[in-house]
């Protein structure tokens, strides 16, 4: 009797925990984001020089979204606090500059796309130099006109993507600086 009585105890609790719950699945909302720019590296980078991200990679930095709600996406950039696989903290975020740093997705599936503007001073200091910056994509919800606040829940989603590179251990010579110029004019 006694095994009974547990198993319709703990019966009754799911039921009673579980049903309210019951009554907003369908506020809730299924999504995602994903970006195959998970980890990216660089190479080779000349001192006094500007390079994108697109340009040097062949392709932008993006970001996928899969839902049915209609969201806001914020793209930011920040330092690691501390060195990572031999790599430091990026010295000084105006180095970086995002082309946009934030989109709206409609509900299914779309993608955003910016390109990052890498300036590496023109100081020997950081000749053969190592370092890695982080990038952050973040979600916000974005409500639906004609609907209020309490008919929706929602769990902001977040990815981080690393960026690595290295600064060539010599100055550019006159040549590479006209080819990264001609370069940059494409």
């Amino acid at each position: 009797m006694k095994h009974y009585t547990i198993k319709f105890s703990l019966l009754a609790y799911l039921l009673l925990t579980t049903l309210p719950l019951c009554r907003f699945t369908t506020m809730l909302y299924a999504r995602g984001i994903s970006s195959p720019c998970g980890i990216m590296r660089l190479h080779n980078l000349k001192i006094g020089q500007a390079y994108r991200l697109e340009q040097v990679l062949g392709y932008p930095f993006s970001v996928k979204y899969n839902g049915n709600s209609k969201e806001m996406l914020l793209i930011f950039l920040q330092s690691p606090p501390e060195p990572h696989k031999g790599y430091e903290p990026a010295p000084d975020l105006n180095w970086f500059e995002l082309e946009k740093s934030s989109f709206t997705f409609s509900p299914g599936a779309d993608n955003a796309e910016t390109d990052i503007l890498i300036k590496i001073p023109k100081n020997k200091k950081y000749l053969g130099e190592k370092y890695v910056l982080h990038i952050y994509s973040r979600t916000v919800f974005q409500q639906d006109s004609g609907q209020s606040s309490s008919q929706n829940i929602s769990l902001g989603m977040a990815l981080m993507c690393k960026l690595y590179f290295e600064i060539s251990s010599s100055p550019p010579t006159k040549k590479e600086i006209k080819q990264l110029k001609k370069s940059r004019k494409k």
